[in-house]
């Protein structure tokens, strides 16, 4: 089953593009990786979500992305610390039921309403 790492960063005050520009000269080359993304979640805080084939390949790269998370340490002058890695499987992959692979509507908010709600378009 698919497997995630999720590593929450504080940059240090002024550094947030230098953040962005440090992540997006780094490149993971690593078995059972899929793809990444960079989520700022708050002022001077982000969230690296990544998505694996498996939990075995996240063990498997965990020196290299310990290497690559040392460049955005303290050394590199962009982040604080790494606050928390996380790693797990997943336990629901959404898109892959037919009840989540409808076309949503959004309700019209341009219009007072009591209470908006979401239409599945079939």
């Amino acid at each position: 089953m698919t497997a995630y790492n999720v590593v929450r960063f504080r940059t240090k005050p002024g550094k947030e593009q230098a953040f962005i520009d440090a992540h997006e000269k780094v490149a993971l080359d690593a078995a059972g990786f899929r793809k990444g993304a960079l989520i700022k979640t708050g002022e001077r805080t982000f969230c690296f979500v990544g998505e694996w084939n498996d939990m075995d390949n996240i063990v498997a790269a965990r020196p290299q992305m310990i290497g690559l998370l040392d460049t955005f340490r303290e050394d590199s002058g962009t982040a604080d610390c790494v606050r928390a890695s996380h790693f797990a499987r997943s336990v629901l992959d959404y898109g892959t039921s037919p009840a989540l692979n409808k076309v949503w509507r959004l309700p019209d908010l341009s219009t007072p309403a009591t209470s908006p709600t979401l239409s599945a378009v079939r």
